[in-house]
């Protein structure tokens, strides 16, 4: 590990979230994952360890991604444990394929929020993406989640073949309207997954979100920009005037992959205890497995103030591409760890 100074003073990390990614996936998405890896990921005791030094240096948040997190061996204690130890509020970020089935006692171990996968309603198209056949149980934890946790967000990877399923996706989220926070689509712009053939699968594939403003304008008129609470600086958000549905846009080509700067509130750990004070780039990050505890609180404590004290010079060199996607989702050695 890099030698760091013993930092004494007093580190408030209070503006930022700790977004974990968990190894493991039960499906296997044409733009996401094309192999399993052979790692060794942290044990729950030392991702605990990681998230406790994180609360002492004041951060209150935590995104629990994958992978898939709800696969993750004791996953619910995981979760207890982290709001036990101070976390207030917990994020998920999920496929939907098993949250039907543990959705309470999630909510009950300290997740306020969930964010959904669902990138077609197509049974075959599904299929086709994922390689299962489970679209029946994600709109089931759907309709489960909107009526348990404080926020749902739909999460659909935007491509050229799932366009004209837009307005049947906003329709979708009326039929939720009548609850006090509304169900929220995010159309996320493709990026490089990091796999052989990504950029033919990309250039293939990939479809403006302005396309999807567009369609939806054209069904139902005028759009108000409007906010919602979350940790990606870069997705913009209209309310539909006529039906209140909210919707969000994050560009990632159509932006020429522009880093979020400032605003961007993340630091990042991924399955073998990697964690960088930027999502993309491993040049910030440390190697935490297998550390002591007052060496991940000097890693961290670091990633704070210089995440912090980064000038605009540093991020606007910074793009918002994905070449690292396959380490910080699952763990892939890439030989610059």
């Amino acid at each position: 590990m890099t030698n760091l100074k013993n930092i004494d003073q007093k580190v408030n990390g209070s503006e930022y979230v700790l977004r974990i990614s968990t190894p493991y996936c039960n499906l296997k998405c044409d733009y996401c994952r094309k192999e399993i890896f052979d790692i060794k990921s942290i044990d729950n005791n030392e991702l605990i360890d990681i998230i406790r030094t994180s609360v002492e240096c004041g951060i209150k948040k935590v995104r629990w991604t994958g992978g898939e997190p709800t696969i993750t061996p004791n996953y619910v204690d995981l979760v207890k444990k982290t709001r036990e130890i101070g976390i207030e509020k917990q994020m998920l970020s999920t496929n939907g394929t098993i949250l039907y089935r543990i959705a309470e006692e999630l909510k009950d171990a300290g997740i306020n929020r969930v964010n959904i996968s669902l990138d077609t309603l197509n049974k075959s198209n599904f299929l086709k993406i994922t390689g299962k056949n489970m679209l029946h149980k994600v709109l089931q934890s759907l309709d489960v989640a909107v009526n348990l946790f404080e926020l749902v967000k739909i999460n659909r990877v935007l491509e050229k073949s799932n366009l004209d399923e837009t307005i049947q996706l906003i329709e979708l989220a009326e039929k939720y309207q009548t609850k006090k926070m509304p169900l929220v689509i995010r159309f996320i712009e493709l990026v490089k997954g990091g796999f052989e053939g990504d950029i033919k699968y990309v250039n293939g594939n990939y479809c403006a979100g302005e396309e999807v403003i567009r369609i939806v304008k054209d069904k139902y008129g005028n759009l108000s920009e409007t906010k919602i609470e979350g940790d990606n600086p870069m997705c913009y958000y209209y309310k539909i005037n006529s039906n209140g549905v909210v919707l969000g846009i994050v560009p990632n080509f159509s932006v020429n992959f522009q880093c979020g700067g400032k605003k961007c509130k993340k630091l990042r750990v991924n399955p073998v205890g990697f964690i960088s004070n930027c999502s993309i780039y491993q040049e910030f990050g440390h190697n935490l497995k297998g550390t002591t505890y007052k060496e991940k609180l000097e890693v961290m404590k670091h990633l704070i103030i210089e995440k912090q004290e980064r000038g605009e010079e540093i991020f606007k060199r910074l793009k918002h591409h994905q070449s690292d996607y396959q380490f910080w989702r699952f763990g892939k050695p890439t030989g610059n760890e």
